[in-house]
């Protein structure tokens, strides 16, 4: 169950830092002196930025797909029988936020391959001439024209959009599970589903920043290193944000003396398992 929830905070995490790109549209990285391109004009130097963060945008996309499978098979292996996986579809209660949770995970893996496709289309394009898998999944469109292109960078942001309502939705849902358990004093907080989002945030752009780190474009680069520290100072803002909710939480948790409450932290910070939290 951690496993679970920790990789699909990783995926919502991911997902919504694709979005600076598709749906932000954020085309610089920091100031000048950013690109390190052949002289070119502004309309190219920023084409050629953009082209560096699709590239980020992309790994979001991927890294956000695979996190969400790892999700899955986590929670398959907690529950067992995953062969009824279409019960909860056709069966669902919509009274329940798991009920709802599972139509939000399915609309949001499909969504994620639908943009992953239309970021990658240029891609196998270029490649399919190379690569048969590459020419299967074109389906057909190969059309690379700057019209084609613009079409789908549109809908790519249209579906971004939506994307960010849905994992805004599946995450804090998340933790909207865990916070509506009375009985669990650390857990029931007004707070909880908003830490998941923080922590989402936080754990998915900072696994980002490691694998832009390492397959990002042109590894050394002054491009690399300016994308690396703007990609740096995201996570460290989302970092500072984390640290005050969770120390929102802790010190009024324990001001309090709520017994179930103070207790509980009081386990978290100094029990016996402290090392594991």
């Amino acid at each position: 169950m951690a496993g679970y929830i920790y990789m699909v905070g990783l995926s919502a995490g991911a997902f919504l830092f694709s979005t600076l790109v598709y749906v932000f549209n954020i085309r610089r990285v920091s100031g000048e002196g950013t690109v390190a391109a052949p002289a070119v004009g502004l309309a190219d130097g920023a084409a050629f930025e953009r082209e560096r963060l699709e590239q980020v945008g992309k790994l979001a996309l991927f890294t956000a797909l695979v996190t969400l499978l790892g999700a899955l098979i986590c929670i398959w292996l907690d529950l067992g029988h995953p062969e009824r996986v279409w019960k909860l579809m056709w069966q669902t209660s919509f009274r329940s936020i798991m009920g709802w949770m599972i139509w939000c995970y399915a609309a949001y893996f499909i969504l994620l391959l639908v943009e992953l496709w239309l970021a990658m289309r240029p891609d196998l394009v270029a490649r399919s001439d190379r690569s048969v898998l590459a020419r299967f999944l074109t389906f057909g469109r190969r059309d690379v024209s700057v019209a084609a292109v613009t079409a789908d960078r549109r809908l790519l942001r249209i579906l971004g959009s939506v994307g960010v309502v849905l994992a805004i939705a599946f995450h804090g849902s998340v933790g909207a599970l865990f916070g509506v358990v009375a009985a669990r004093p650390y857990w029931n907080s007004a707070l909880t589903p908003i830490i998941f989002l923080a922590g989402a945030l936080l754990s998915g752009g900072a696994l980002l920043t490691f694998i832009t780190a390492i397959w990002g474009p042109e590894p050394g680069s002054e491009i690399h290193r300016n994308l690396m520290r703007f990609l740096g100072q995201i996570v460290l803002g989302l970092l500072a944000l984390d640290v005050l909710l969770e120390w929102a939480e802790f010190s009024i948790g324990l001001w309090n003396a709520s017994p179930g409450e103070s207790a509980s932290l009081q386990l978290v910070l100094f029990g016996p398992y402290w090392w594991a939290f």
